[in-house]
């Protein structure tokens, strides 16, 4: 997993601190051995008592710089290559106290993430296409909007038809389901039919017989109800 850290990795505020009080003191003793670390470079250690194995340290930058946010991200993927993890859990970088744009930084990750992604097809490539669309269905316009220069044997070019699949798969399943619903429901109100008198468009007739019953200790007696 990845933690967005300060220069001295001993810790701090926000998700940095939290992941450090998760992992124990282990963690903090093993990153006084790193002497620090610069902004934009990442360094790795373990997770001690965290759900993962490691923890990729990288500082962000503070001064909204998006080249280096940018190296924050390349560097991280490297590490991971590097060192043939499966996977890894990125939290926002800089966005905290650091005060990066959200929108700006979102922008910048999904973007490194994407160009890493294409110049090393060999790393997570299968897994990629395969989670994305059933997390991220994409939506009909989208796809519609896609060049036809976007179509090759690159990573978007492959996402792109197997994007259109899976949504095709996930409408019917949605329109499945809430037939399924509508026929669940029609059969439950069937069941338990109210005594009012509806008509046909469901709506209660002025007539209709309405019960008061009085409560224990209410000057109120039973009655029918006045037309």
């Amino acid at each position: 997993m990845l933690n967005a850290a300060n220069s001295s990795l001993l810790g701090g505020g926000g998700i940095d601190g939290a992941i450090h009080r998760a992992a124990g003191a282990g963690l903090l003793k093993e990153c006084r051995t790193l002497r620090g670390c610069d902004t934009g470079d990442a360094k790795m250690t373990g997770g001690y008592n965290l759900p993962a194995k490691h923890v990729i340290h990288t500082v962000g930058p503070q001064d909204g710089h998006p080249g280096t946010l940018k190296r924050c991200y390349l560097r991280t993927l490297n590490i991971v290559k590097e060192n043939k993890l499966k996977s890894v859990a990125f939290c926002c970088i800089s966005t905290g106290i650091y005060g990066f744009d959200n929108e700006k930084a979102a922008k910048v990750a999904l973007k490194t993430v994407r160009e890493w992604l294409d110049a090393n097809e060999d790393f997570g490539k299968k897994i990629y296409l395969r989670l994305l669309p059933h997390y991220f269905p994409p939506v009909q316009h989208d796809q519609a909007e896609e060049s036809d220069d976007t179509k090759g044997d690159t990573l978007q070019g492959s996402m792109v038809v197997e994007l259109s699949e899976t949504s095709s798969d996930v409408t019917k399943t949605v329109d499945e389901y809430e037939k399924t619903q509508v026929k669940e429901i029609q059969a439950k109100d069937s069941g338990n039919a109210s005594p009012l008198k509806k008509t046909q468009d469901n709506t209660l007739l002025e007539d209709a017989p309405v019960q008061v019953k009085s409560v224990e200790g209410s000057p109120v007696k039973d009655k029918k109800p006045e037309k």
